[in-house]
């Protein structure tokens, strides 16, 4: 037998409705075949379909620190899987610098952005100096984000404009660090500001890294 209306410790059963509050807009519904609806303030929020999917209407799915979401029942790689839950997503911005190969710089510009998907971390940046004297320390460009877990770990993209005393470089995001060291391409070594024409060091560089 159906309930029509049964009143008592604040809660109602109106027909196929749970009403949860005093004044009707806050409830469980199931008037739609095989379709649960939550809604509060009088707007639906959470829609359970009938396929077992869940639809959000309105607001955001909000995960406390320490969980994500599961994709253990999804089908594994035949490597080692450490685990299967993304834990982490978010967008921002970092202020990039030189920590070493300059002296005192300054810059006419010095932006940095970046995307966290997990413990992997996208960014890009651009330091353009407009002051410091080049000295003959190794080249870092520090203030990433995240400090990084480890190789392996680099830059996809490296720009620069203005004169270079050497061959191509590459750069390397070191181990425990949030810096950016540059190396000589062909031979490995380490690049100080003296190699760099100090007097046009506009850096542009995109890259990833494993956060720890």
């Amino acid at each position: 037998m159906a309930l029509t209306k049964v009143r008592g410790a604040g809660v109602d059963f109106d027909g196929q409705d749970v009403i949860l509050d005093a004044d009707g807009d806050t409830k469980i519904a199931a008037g739609t075949d095989d379709v649960i609806t939550v809604s509060t303030a009088g707007t639906e929020r959470v829609r359970v379909l009938s396929g077992g999917g869940l639809d959000l209407s309105a607001g955001n799915l909000v995960l406390d620190n320490g969980y994500g979401i599961d994709f253990s029942a999804t089908a594994n790689s035949s490597g080692s899987v450490t685990h299967e839950i993304l834990d982490d997503y978010e967008i921002g911005t970092f202020t990039p610098t030189f920590t070493q190969g300059f002296n005192s710089p300054a810059f006419n510009t010095q932006t940095g952005r970046y995307t966290k998907i997990g413990n992997r971390v996208f960014f890009e940046l651009q330091l353009d100096k407009s002051s410091g004297a080049a000295n003959t320390s190794h080249v870092y460009v520090g203030g990433l984000p995240f400090n990084s877990a480890g190789d392996p770990s680099g830059a996809a993209y490296f720009g620069y404009n203005g004169g270079f005393e050497g061959s191509a470089m590459t750069l390397r995001v070191l181990t425990g660090t949030n810096q950016i060291a540059l190396y000589f391409y062909s031979n490995g070594g380490a690049v100080g500001g003296n190699d760099i024409d100090d007097s046009a060091a506009d850096f542009i560089i995109s890259g990833f890294y494993a956060a720890a």
